[in-house]
């Protein structure tokens, strides 16, 4: 069965919509591989002795332990992370302005 989320409050933003962008990405890897190659180019100026922020921390526990997507490594998704925070663009925002819409184009 799949996960359940349950939102209370649909004005509030959640920690669960920062994982949304990453996961759609991890599933390129094995639905999309050509587009998958090109956006794994991509820099990610990760940095190993980084501070680990509570969003990196949140989205990689939102996708270990609630999806139970556990086929991607906590490094796969740091990178992919760090690739949406070096090449993504924001595109529009939400009249709350608490949740940016993000857009990457890699080609």
């Amino acid at each position: 069965h799949s996960p359940r989320f349950n939102i209370e409050d649909f004005d509030k933003p959640y920690h669960w919509y920062n994982a949304i962008m990453v996961l759609r990405i991890l599933w390129l890897k094995e639905n999309k591989p050509y587009t998958w190659k090109v956006l794994d180019m991509l820099m990610d100026h990760f940095d190993e002795h980084e501070v680990e922020s509570k969003k990196k921390n949140g989205v990689i526990d939102f996708i270990h332990n609630h999806c139970k997507l556990n086929q991607f490594t906590e490094t796969e998704i740091q990178h992919i992370i760090g690739i949406l925070d070096t090449n993504a663009y924001i595109i529009g925002e939400n009249p709350n302005k608490d949740v940016d819409l993000q857009g990457v184009y890699p080609f």
